[in-house]
């Protein structure tokens, strides 16, 4: 992931890790449900923490039972999605060539 930042996300990549102390691993690792904006204050848990904390022999048993993705986060997920156009394309074009 990290690899493929460039220009200002790289440089907030870098500011954010030397901000938390967090590897490039724990960054790469993150997702939605390791932020809780919602605490005061807010609080971000990297999975291998969470694993460790909740002594749990390994990362899937920790992503099992925390990482609950409901369907509406699956359908905001869909609504992201940017689906490429075959070449020759135009957008909005739906007929057969």
């Amino acid at each position: 992931m990290y690899g493929k930042l460039a220009g200002p996300a790289r440089r907030m990549l870098y500011l954010i890790a030397g901000a938390t102390g967090l590897r490039a691993s724990e960054l790469a690792s993150l997702t939605p449900e390791s932020f809780d904006l919602a605490a005061a204050p807010p609080a971000v848990v990297a999975p291998k923490d969470a694993k460790e904390l909740a002594r749990h022999s390994s990362i899937t048993l920790t992503m099992d039972r925390y990482a609950h993705v409901g369907i509406r986060d699956t359908a905001a997920a869909v609504a992201r999605l940017t689906l490429p156009v075959p070449p020759g394309r135009g957008r909005g074009t739906n007929r057969p060539r």
